[in-house]
């Protein structure tokens, strides 16, 4: 995937796995029960929450709007 994206392909990735979508991607797009609730660049969602990693992000996102996280 790195190899295309750096040939210069758009890529399309779905993944729940936050750690693998912050290695692999350039822009993220944070979907929570059919809706998106945030997108950006890795280090600007995290820069925006004041948070170290993408699964804090989500996690706080989906508190923030009294979201229930499925379980």
């Amino acid at each position: 995937m790195k190899r295309e994206r750096e040939r210069g392909k758009t890529v399309l990735y779905s993944t729940h796995y936050m750690e693998e979508a912050e290695y692999l991607c350039d822009r993220i797009v944070m979907i929570h029960q059919g809706r998106i609730i945030r997108e950006g660049t890795p280090g600007d969602l995290k820069a925006q929450m004041g948070k170290e990693s993408l699964r804090d992000v989500f996690a706080e996102l989906i508190n923030m709007e009294g979201m229930p996280d499925g379980h």
